[in-house]
């Protein structure tokens, strides 16, 4: 991605500051050599026009500076070409030295109002930021209410938000799709609220119509999340994360790319972290056999590629990373 030489500045003033400070030095040239009665006097004018591009170098950084810097210079050169000679001192009259220091002035407004916008945008992204951390802790706060009901789910949606975040990764997911992942991780089970506990927690295999009332979740988990602008991306993941790949999931049965891409993921992370712990129906299996299960229902129950994704993470030892980090990587700016 190409830096941008003010990170915090809006590129198109940039462009217009430069684009001012250009006709402000001819303006001022022609103006000066109209006004006098002799030509211009480069004693006075040129050393004015030349502080100027310093005034602007000072706060444009890298290539901008020099070829601000180089464009005042050659304005300020024109001067003395316009005429072809240089004047005494005493050919200066009154309207040069005020149309100088009005040019002057300009540049000084121009440059406070670089300076005062480059400000507010700085404060702005200040505050987003302070909200971003605040909505992150948020969503990490509610996910853990929601684990602790259950000490053999304890931690799972944080598990999974890892998972499917280092999924996401190693697909080379755009950083807002990484983002909504993650949160969607968190929060895929929050829908669960709406289901009986004792169905939940139930040791034995449930019934048909207890294990229709647990299948509600996705759409709980969706009504609660998709009134929330900000969230109705992560609604969208966690109403479709059982669906499966070949159309056999639920609760709309949906196959292939008619699942959203995130909510495959959120499949994978999920179904992984949920074999490998603990739950009152069932023991933990090794990892070894998880991703053996993995494999064996590539195809039917999940994505391939995304399985495929999943794998080379493990390979690397990516998932293994607190999933804690990213949210204060994203906080931050640096995931």
């Amino acid at each position: 991605m190409k830096k941008k030489f003010f990170p915090s500045v809006d590129p198109r003033l940039e462009r217009w500051l430069a684009a001012t400070a250009v006709l402000i030095f001819l303006v001022a040239v022609i103006a000066v050599d109209y006004l006098t009665e002799e030509q211009p006097l480069h004693s006075i004018v040129l050393p004015l026009f030349y502080t100027l591009p310093l005034l602007l170098a000072l706060l444009i950084s890298r290539l901008m500076a020099i070829v601000v810097a180089g464009v005042g210079a050659l304005s300020a050169a024109l001067i003395p070409v316009l005429k072809g000679r240089f004047l005494p001192y005493a050919a200066a009259d009154n309207a040069m030295l005020l149309v100088s220091l009005v040019s002057v002035l300009a540049l000084y407004l121009i440059v406070g109002a670089f300076v005062r916008t480059a400000a507010l945008r700085k404060e702005a992204e200040e505050r987003a930021l302070r909200l971003q951390q605040i909505f992150f802790g948020t969503v990490s706060a509610l996910s853990n209410l929601l684990d602790a009901r259950d000490p053999h789910t304890a931690r799972h949606s944080h598990n999974v938000a890892g998972y499917a975040l280092a999924i996401a990764r190693e697909m080379d997911l755009p950083r807002a799709q990484r983002e909504a992942i993650y949160i969607a991780g968190l929060l895929h089970d929050i829908g669960k609220i709406g289901v009986a506990e004792a169905l939940l927690k139930k040791p034995g295999r449930l019934l048909p119509g207890e294990w229709e009332e647990v299948k509600r979740h996705p759409v709980l988990s969706y009504r609660i999340l998709r009134d929330i602008p900000e969230l109705q991306e992560i609604a969208i993941i966690t109403l479709y994360h059982h669906e499966w790949w070949d159309g056999r999931g639920y609760p709309y049965g949906l196959k292939g790319e008619q699942i959203p891409l995130g909510a495959r993921i959120l499949c994978v992370a999920d179904s992984f972290d949920a074999m490998i712990s603990e739950r009152v129906y069932k023991p933990a299996l090794a990892p070894e056999a998880a991703i053996a299960e993995l494999k064996r229902c590539a195809g039917s129950q999940f994505d391939p590629a995304v399985v495929e994704a999943f794998l080379r993470c493990l390979e690397k030892g990516a998932p293994m990373q607190r999933p804690e980090a990213f949210r204060f990587e994203m906080a931050f700016g640096l995931s």
